[in-house]
């Protein structure tokens, strides 16, 4: 992975980096590194016990719904000229000059987030639970262009988790994506 921290910050109270990657795929590895931490922040317990009551079977579908109804989803956007500073450290290099990787924590304290904080949250309180979520990236060989928690299923199926569009639980991000553009509805 060929990714280093740039600066530390905070984002809502909590201790944060930014994080400069040489490709856009080391982004997705950075990411899943960070993901392995996500379960032991006291937040995510937290949320989780508020869940602990829900049927097993019924916690993923409840999850991503709180997720989608308390994470705004909003693009990640650094200040002006930190905005100015990372493009010309990105300059030439593919995708996002910026991407803010916010812990569950930050994310729900903040109520907003892009899509891979939503698959964060969303994949942290279901580990915390008991489920097998994961982080599954998806995109072209240039990069990845969504992040989305999924539980794996028999026969290399996956359930669907994505927080961030309006999708419906166990509906392929793509498919949320064309119903909520009005195609193939």
């Amino acid at each position: 992975m060929a990714c280093r921290p740039l600066a530390a910050c905070t984002l809502a109270g909590v201790p944060a980096r930014l994080w400069t990657c040489d490709t856009p795929w080391d982004w997705a590895h950075l990411l899943t590194y960070l993901a392995q931490l996500d379960e032991r922040e006291l937040a995510v317990r937290m949320l989780a016990n508020a869940f602990v009551d829900v049927p097993h079977e019924d916690q993923p579908e409840v999850v991503q719904s709180w997720v989608q109804e308390n994470v705004e989803y909003t693009a990640d956007s650094p200040p002006e000229r930190l905005r100015q500073w990372l493009e010309k450290l990105q300059a030439g290099r593919p995708g996002e000059p910026f991407e803010r990787f916010a812990g569950p924590a930050a994310t729900i304290a903040r109520g907003k987030g892009d899509c891979d904080d939503s698959a964060r949250v969303v994949r942290a309180v279901l580990r915390a639970l008991g489920h097998p979520a994961r982080l599954v990236f998806m995109g072209t060989k240039q990069g990845p262009l969504h992040v989305v928690a999924a539980i794996p299923q028999t026969e290399g199926k996956w359930f669907w988790l994505d927080a961030s569009l309006r999708a419906r639980p166990g509906e392929h991000p793509v498919k949320a994506k064309e119903r909520i553009d009005g195609r193939n509805a």
